[in-house]
């Protein structure tokens, strides 16, 4: 897994948990953040033993959604990037339902756990 400095990323068996650590900022996903996300998830995406995808907030909150601070450091081609990149990682996110279910359900039909 990648060396992650916003988010935490916990493997416990068939289960992982990715925890948004900005509490000082509500887990406002600033770009960084956001990178770290899509790489967590990809990881996830390649990992055959996992079977449960945990996402958690550091403190009170889960997540603010963007942090519009980091806006006034973007380009005039970022949001175009981060658009991009916030609905791939969605996209894969909600292709793990399916793509780790029918994983599961081959390895029974198997005979494996």
């Amino acid at each position: 897994m990648g060396d992650y400095k916003k988010i935490l990323f916990r493997r416990d068996h068939a289960i992982t948990t990715v925890t948004f650590n900005r509490p000082e900022a509500h887990n406002a996903l600033d770009r960084e953040m956001s990178d770290e996300l899509a790489e967590a998830v990809r990881a996830v995406k390649r990992d055959r033993d996992c079977r449960f995808l945990i996402f958690r907030g550091a403190g009170d909150t889960f997540c603010a959604g963007d942090d519009i601070k980091d806006f006034l450091t973007w380009t005039e081609d970022d949001p175009y990037w981060q658009a991009r990149q916030y609905q791939e990682t969605a996209q894969m996110i909600e292709d793990l339902d399916t793509d780790h279910h029918c994983r599961r359900r081959r390895g029974l039909r198997r005979g494996r756990p």
